[in-house]
């Protein structure tokens, strides 16, 4: 028999008569007629090593051997690559923009995985799933990018947020990873790497909330590498993030408790080692009785105070990230909103505000600028908790005195629309769901009702 090993190979879009002329590689050019059968066979494979008229016995040996030189097949039927690199290789056609077509390979040492990926080929370019080879060439940066310029709805100071956690946790690892490369597995070890944290470095574990966010701006980035066809599915959608913890039960104050907090502020407003204009203590009870959160009250100019009609006009609060304000943007729910205040507040503010300029911080530091958040915490209210006995309280937070306001209405029996548009809230179920534990329960009434219709019937 004479050797066929100059032939190209047999495939099924190769035309029986007349042989097609040798292309690159020794491989069929596709002509007109063959090109309309890759179109329905999508996918094919090559052996490389054995001919097409290998016997079963032949194939069978090869399969068996530890060393394919030591396989029982006649040398009429190896093939010039026989033995040599990857056995299988996987042909299809992409589909170009331009209607055109473009051979595509890939090599594989096992059989099974070579049928799983023309399989796979063929199974995505009939549902419309397919993605070209080169779109997996582009770096997980370039979809990060894509993605923050897309959240237009983001406010600023949470899109810094997702930044920075994406600076200091994702871009050290993924920043110019091609997308196509990335695994789940891979992606699964990073997660445990960054849960367990490095003992060894000093890398602290890193909690179930900022997990959370990092998890929210990952695969964000693979979203929209998936919508861009660049890949053909989210690698991270079977990885195990960690859950992300609940609050812990919300702090009320008593009026007591307060009271005691403004006024260790103010003495350490006197102090010469804390001088600054005594305002803090005013800003203990201005939140504690407006519910305003302590962005918003920061942003307030003297203007926006009206002690005349006792009403502060909320519509801004400072952005930034990490208590680091460096700007002023909308209110959390965007919306503008007008809160009164008690009284008994008047001679406070009256004397904050004194003859300084509409446009001057109602609440400023000590150098008469916009407050900053990690400032007046960890210098005013930090130490007026201490100063008041009050570090007994466990999560005490400037928030706590919003949480304290809220309770204040709903104690004294004010219904959820008027709770949830003094506090900002965008909806009344977000008020009904944070502050569910202060409306008082109504289980005995019902029982009550359902004996009187018991009642009425029998």
């Amino acid at each position: 028999m004479a050797s066929r090993a100059h032939e190209p190979p047999l495939h099924p879009c190769r035309p029986i008569r007349p042989l097609p002329t040798l292309g690159c590689g020794g491989l069929p050019r596709i002509t007109h007629r063959a090109r309309g059968a890759c179109l329905m066979a999508r996918a094919w494979i090559e052996d490389l090593w054995l001919t097409d008229d290998a016997t079963s016995a032949e194939r069978r040996s090869l399969s068996s051997a530890a060393d394919p030189a030591k396989a029982k097949v006649s040398p009429v039927h190896r093939k010039a690559r026989f033995g040599l690199g990857r056995r299988w290789l996987v042909y299809w056609m992409e589909p170009l923009p331009n209607g055109g077509l473009k051979r595509r390979k890939k090599s594989f040492a096992a059989k099974d995985d070579a049928e799983a990926w023309r399989t796979q080929v063929d199974d995505d370019m009939r549902s419309g799933r397919y993605v070209d080879m080169e779109s997996g060439a582009h770096t997980f940066a370039e979809a990060a990018e894509l993605w923050f310029a897309t959240r237009t709805s983001v406010r600023p100071q949470s899109l810094e947020r997702y930044r920075i956690d994406y600076r200091r946790y994702i871009e050290p690892r993924w920043n110019n990873t091609p997308v196509g490369s990335i695994t789940t597995i891979q992606i699964a070890l990073w997660v445990a790497d960054l849960v367990r944290g490095d003992p060894i470095t000093g890398r602290k574990p890193l909690k179930p909330n900022t997990m959370t966010m990092i998890r929210l701006v990952f695969r964000g980035a693979l979203g929209v590498a998936v919508s861009q066809r660049w890949i053909m599915g989210d690698p991270s959608a079977d990885v195990q993030w960690p859950k992300s913890q609940k609050s812990s039960k919300h702090v009320y104050l008593t009026t007591e408790q307060i009271d005691a907090l403004a006024e260790a502020c103010d003495r350490l407003s006197l102090n010469p080692r804390h001088a600054s204009i005594a305002g803090d203590g005013t800003l203990i009870l201005f939140l504690a009785y407006t519910g305003l959160r302590i962005g918003e009250a920061a942003a307030l100019t003297v203007s926006d105070v009206d002690l005349h009609r006792h009403v502060v006009h909320v519509s801004k609060t400072r952005t930034g990230a990490n208590g680091y304000w460096t700007g002023t943007g909308p209110t959390k729910n965007g919306l503008p909103r007008d809160v009164h205040f008690p009284t008994f507040l008047d001679a406070r503010l009256a004397t904050l505000a004194g003859d300084r300029a509409p446009s001057a911080p109602m609440f400023p530091n000590a150098r008469g600028g916009w407050l900053t958040y990690n400032g007046w915490h960890d210098h005013r209210f930090k130490p007026a908790v201490r100063d008041a006995d009050l570090s007994y309280i466990d999560g005490l937070t400037t928030h706590s005195l919003r949480h304290t306001y809220a309770s204040m209405l709903i104690g004294h029996g004010a219904d959820v629309k008027t709770v949830q548009r003094l506090m900002g809230h965008s909806s009344a179920k977000m008020t009904l769901d944070t502050y569910a534990d202060l409306w008082p329960g109504n289980d005995r009434a019902i029982v009550s009702i359902l004996d009187d219709v018991w009642a009425k019937t029998h």
